[in-house]
């Protein structure tokens, strides 16, 4: 028992410092971009931009909208080929679960590559910008992939440690910021980056010998998860942390399967994960869970904040370009943006906190309302921020990013383990991020539309604001539900109290 539990936690250690230092290395972009410009990548383009305010050869301060055009087609493509990967990522582990190691040995590889190509980026070949932020993106999102696994492993405590995961995917800006201070010191970042790769094999290696595999991992956890509690008085509770057991709305729609076990101190039932992890899920299949109404609503919700994230970090650079004026606060504020962004590992656990706090009070989907809101509001006041220039301002902008990002991607982790079965939990997670990555296209149409005319920004930032508000619809739309449902199941008491009175009665009881 101790040796199991010692491998687990260090497991999760190492599953931990893994995602924290190579899960999103995408969302350095800041520093990365940073750099880029410092090497002059791309900066030809200034030479025939019209519209271009300051010499060619001037410092990163160059309101050079053809340079800045090129890096934000080259993110949006990126960043939505990454997504995209989430679905190919998530299917894989769904249908080769057998293959776990192989995959995670197979994405090692391919972030090995993608930071590769960030060290070899220059301005004669500043085409393998593109091919380093999708090698990173796919091999970060499968690797959180089989990480998130490990959160059926634990007896309880799955929301923090999800929440955790996630704080740890979002402060991986912090390899892009050692990158970055290692180049102002002088050091040439083709050299950082190929002992970022070293350290990459090295600990992903063992992480990855560390893994449970289809014997003794996901899969007997699927077994060990599936727990035994005691049925006496008429009474079934759930075991507690358990992620496999059937999620609903009222803990009398838990369904216990028919076969028992008869023991001296009572009934003893064996829970099996059921087919329906919410009740707005009727069928055991994936098709139909992806058609629910539940499901689709999540997707619009998980559409319009992934939008509204990664169009911040796409246009941040800029921003602070046209608000600063020289490139020592430009350097300045990148860093407090990641050092910032580093407290993720504390904003995701206040996630994790917040959803485990809805225990106390709520069962099944309805423990996810609260979350759901807080995350829109958190989009609302970033999207309001945005109509405030000013350098006091970026702080608060940074501050209210980090618990955003942590947010998004921790509810919308536990909204799927909590929702629908843990069986097509690597698929859906991985549809969710595929399609909302889709969506994120659009990202590029908003960098063109704030180049049109003087009022465009503010125009791009209304319409993100409007986006953000509509999202407040997925948390509403799960709380009516669940009132029609209590007043469908008020409505079946009445009818059965009114049969119970016939048959006392002498009545016929047949419907």
């Amino acid at each position: 028992m101790a040796l199991a539990r010692s491998k687990l936690v260090f497991l999760i250690t190492i599953s931990l410092l893994e995602t924290f230092l190579y899960g999103g290395l995408q969302y350095g972009w800041v520093s990365l971009l940073y750099v880029l410009k410092q090497e002059q990548v791309f900066k030809d383009l200034c030479a025939t931009d019209r519209n271009t305010t300051s010499d060619i050869n001037s410092g990163t301060s160059d309101n050079c909208f053809a340079q800045d055009d090129k890096f934000s087609l080259l993110f949006t493509v990126g960043m939505t080929i990454f997504t995209v990967s989430g679905l190919i990522c998530g299917e894989l582990y769904n249908r080769y679960i057998a293959a776990t190691r192989r995959i995670r040995f197979g994405s090692v590889f391919v972030l090995v590559a993608g930071v590769l190509c960030f060290g070899f980026t220059s301005p004669e070949t500043p085409w393998l910008v593109l091919p380093g932020i999708v090698f990173v993106g796919v091999a970060g999102i499968s690797l959180l992939i089989s990480n998130m696994q490990v959160a059926v492993l634990l007896p309880k405590g799955s929301s923090v440690y999800v929440g955790l995961l996630n704080g740890c995917f979002d402060s991986s800006v912090v390899t892009q910021m050692v990158v970055k201070a290692l180049y102002e010191t002088g050091i040439n970042p083709r050299f950082s980056y190929i002992g970022v790769a070293i350290l990459c094999v090295v600990i992903s290696g063992f992480c990855t010998l560390f893994h449970p595999g289809s014997k003794n991992g996901t899969s007997k956890s699927s077994d060990d998860s599936d727990a035994k509690v005691k049925h006496m008085n008429g009474d079934v509770n759930p075991p507690e942390g358990s992620i496999n057991v059937t999620f609903s709305n009222d803990e009398q729609h838990l369904k216990v399967p028919s076969h028992t076990e008869v023991t001296d101190k009572g009934t003893e039932i064996d829970i099996t994960p059921s087919s329906v992890a919410s009740d707005d899920v009727t069928s055991t299949s994936v098709g139909s869970i992806i058609r629910s109404r539940m499901y689709i609503f999540h997707l619009m919700w998980m559409s319009i904040l992934l939008l509204r994230f990664y169009y911040f970090i796409g246009s941040i650079n800029r921003l602070m370009v046209e608000t600063l004026e020289n490139d020592d606060q430009v350097s300045y504020f990148t860093d407090v943006m990641t050092y910032t962004m580093l407290a993720g590992m504390i904003s995701s656990f206040i996630a994790g906190q917040v959803f485990e706090a809805q225990n106390r009070w709520f069962t099944g989907t309805m423990k996810t309302v609260i979350p759901l809101t807080v995350t829109s509001c958190l989009a609302i006041l970033l999207s309001s921020l945005a109509f405030l220039s000013s350098t006091a301002v970026l702080y608060a902008d940074f501050v209210v990013l980090t618990f955003f990002r942590s947010f998004v991607f921790s509810v919308n982790m536990d909204f799927i383990i909590i929702s629908f079965p843990q069986k097509f939990m690597s698929l859906l997670f991985g549809l969710v991020i595929s399609v909302s990555g889709v969506v994120t296209l659009t990202q590029y149409a908003l960098f063109t539309w704030t180049k049109k005319y003087d009022k465009a920004m503010t125009h791009v930032n209304i319409f993100l604001l409007c986006l953000s508000v509509i999202s407040l619809l997925h948390p509403v739309l799960i709380v009516m539900s669940q009132k029609r449902r209590s007043l469908n199941k008020d409505v079946d008491t009445t009818n059965n109290g009114s049969v119970d009175s016939k048959n006392v009665n002498g009545h016929s009881t047949k419907l």
